[in-house]
This record gives C-alpha cells, structure tokens and sequence, in this order.
C-alpha cells in the first residue's frame, strides 16, 4: 500500500457530524420504510426514476459483448465456470474483490455497507457473505436489480434499490463503507459524487473506488473518448460513448485520498509480467473523518 498522497482538503474544515446512534431496525427495515420507494420484483424501485434509454442501450452492447449472464451465471460470479472463468476480466474481478473483502474484514466493524452500480448484485452477495453484513446495492439498470433480487433472494443481509443515488431520501451517516466498482465513469462530477456518498458515511467510513481509470492528463482523457466512440460506433450505439466520462486526476485534487493499488506501480508491473491477474485501474480509499467540508448529509 502507498502513503496518503498529498491532495488535502481545499475548503474550510467544517465541525465533524456526532456520533449517530445504530438504529433499532435492521437496514432493510430501514430501507422499506423510506418514503418514494415502492418494491417491485424483489427491488425497491424510487417513484421519481424515470425511463432511460441508457438501460436499452446499455443491455444491448453488453449482449453484443456477450457479458448478459443467465442467473445461473450470476451465482458463481467472480468465479464462473468454464471459459468465462479462465477469461482475464474475471481473473481480474475476482482480485479484486479477494483484496476488498481482505481490507475490509482487517478493518473490522459491523455497520451495513453500500455499493453504488451494482449490476446484477454479485459483488454485493461477495460482500454480504463474506463479512456476515446487511449490504444495500444501488443501480438505475431495472433489468439487472431484478435478476440481483432474483438470484440472490436466499439472502436476508441483502436489499436492491433502483434508483438515482443523487435524489435518493437514503439515511445519512448510515454506512460503514461504500463501495464504487467500475462505475464512477458513469457520473459526470465525480466531485459531487464523491460528496454525496461521504454524506451517507459514518464518521470513521470509508469509500472505495475501484476498477474505474483516471487520465494523467486532457489529452490522454479525449483519447480514451475517441476510443469509445470508435467502439460504441462499431456496435452500432454510438450515443452510449456520451453516457461515458473520461475523469482526470485533476478532478479529485483537494480530496484527501489513499491510493491502495497503483497498477504503475513496480511490484504490480512485475506480477503482470508473471501473468499474474492485477487490476487494470487504481484503488482510490478516501476516508469520511479526512474530508469533513467535503461531505454533503
């Protein structure tokens, strides 16, 4: 793990949030009781969400790419069977996560976690049993939450919520950790994102960023997009590149933040050079207590 990097808070220190009382009832208690939400198939669907094309056209290239798994798929993720398994994105997830659930059992703590763009729920199941906690995953892709519900029902630690994380009336100071897997690229103010998720936070919780890149600088971020407009283009959907945001790391400066994988870093160089599976893109940990003018509640 690499020291804290210098990008320190650039507002003014506010006071930090008391200490919030554990609630009585259990999270999905908590969770069904929040006003706006109404439970269809198995998922708590926000009242508020409208329609969006991005759903269709999301589903449509993941079938194209063939990454649209059959429930029976979903129950093994990260470590399906056969050729998927042995695929290097699932070497890679799997590594990823093996690394999650090992800093967060170090870490200890009991409180409910939060994983924003859950998908079809896996990671969410990964952290429910492996911790022996409530988790609460969070998408907008309807389709997906509904298979989540679907596959994952057994599960009494585990609640899906549709919905836009934004508007959403979740409990503040309510989470131990959030968890962003490979979807902060989807959100086109990291910043305010980043503030939004903090204020869902405990005092001492953490957010982690994992499995999405940051460019060192504009013109390595307008490359990437020309790349995905080529792509998309090629599968015939070239209004989801838009969907798309290539994020600098000038986006996050003043954040207080850890890097807890670098993938430019010597030793993970050297294990890919092994071909041993390392992720792609950075672990970025920023921590509640380290960003107090920074949290919105």
């Amino acid at each position: 793990m690499s020291a804290w990097k210098i990008r320190r808070p650039t507002g003014p220190a506010s006071c930090v949030d008391s200490a919030v009382s554990t609630p009585a009832i259990s999270l999905r208690e908590q969770l069904q009781q929040l006003p706006g939400l109404t439970p269809i198939d198995g998922v708590l669907v926000q009242q508020a969400l409208a329609p969006d094309p991005f759903e269709r056209q999301y589903l449509a290239v993941r079938q194209q790419e063939g990454r649209v798994y059959s429930d029976a798929q979903v129950r093994t993720l990260p470590h399906p069977g056969g050729a998927l398994g042995a695929s290097h994105e699932w070497r890679v997830r799997a590594e990823s996560c093996r690394r999650l659930l090992r800093h967060l059992r170090a870490r200890g703590g009991s409180g409910p976690l939060l994983e924003l763009g859950c998908g079809n729920g896996w990671l969410s199941q990964r952290l429910a049993e492996g911790l022996q906690r409530e988790v609460c995953g969070v998408d907008v892709n309807r389709t997906e939450l509904a298979q989540a519900a679907r596959v994952f029902a057994a599960s009494a630690h585990l609640s899906f919520v549709a919905g836009d994380i934004h508007t959403l009336p979740l409990p503040p100071q309510r989470f131990d950790a959030v968890v962003l897997p490979a979807c902060i690229q989807y959100f086109a103010d990291p910043r305010a994102l980043i503030a939004r998720l903090l204020g869902l936070l405990q005092h001492d919780g953490e957010l982690h960023v994992i499995d999405s890149p940051f460019y060192t600088d504009a013109a390595q971020a307008q490359a990437s997009a020309a790349r995905s407009l080529r792509y998309f283009s090629g599968l015939g959907c070239a209004e989801l590149a838009s969907q798309y945001h290539q994020h600098t790391w000038a986006a996050l400066e003043g954040i207080a933040l850890r890097v807890l994988f670098d993938p430019r870093s010597l030793r993970a160089r050297c294990l890919r050079a092994l071909r041993r599976p390392q992720p792609h893109f950075p672990w970025l940990c920023i921590r509640k207590r380290d960003n107090p003018a920074l949290a919105v509640g």
